[in-house]
């Protein structure tokens, strides 16, 4: 396949958390939940550890209502990187990348977004790109303030379970 068949962007934020509190819970695909608005709904498929071939349910908002798929993951090295690849209804197939280092003030994550393009895809590819980018920008945005002060972002869910 070749390479203009794919939409990639590459976005980093670093985390005030050690590496593997980071990677423990980005590697869960179960907390993007959490911090990824996109995803409502997802539960592991599979009785075993987290780890390589883990598969999740998965249940993400688009454009014109929701989209159902399985997430399969495809690389796995501890505190270090974790793959997802999708696969969806309407044959959508992204993979989402983190890779995790430490750096001076905390936890620097890498998310590399990938997205196989058809021909009517390749039309709309700069939109596509201009969306993927500010969606992976906010997104580690959300992860950075979840991790960084956990009894912020949970109040509107404890004040929705009536704990608030």
């Amino acid at each position: 396949m070749k390479q203009a068949d794919f939409v990639r962007v590459e976005q980093r934020a670093v985390i005030a958390r050690p590496e593997w509190e980071v990677f423990t819970f980005v590697a869960n695909a179960e907390n993007e939940v959490l911090w990824r608005p996109r995803a409502l709904y997802v539960r592991k498929t599979y009785d075993g550890p987290m780890g390589l071939d883990a598969t999740y349910w998965y249940v993400a908002k688009r454009f014109a209502g929701r989209s159902t798929g399985l997430l399969r993951v495809t690389a796995y090295e501890p505190d270090t990187l974790v793959t997802f690849a999708g696969s969806f209804d309407g044959g959508r197939q992204p993979t989402d990348t983190y890779g995790i280092d430490t750096v001076a003030p905390g936890t620097r994550v890498a998310a590399v977004r990938e997205m196989r393009v058809g021909r009517l895809g390749r039309l709309f590819r700069p939109q596509l790109f201009f969306n993927m980018s500010k969606e992976a920008h906010d997104d580690l945005g959300r992860l950075k303030r979840l991790l960084e002060d956990p009894a912020r972002i949970a109040a509107p869910f404890d004040a929705l379970r009536g704990r608030g």
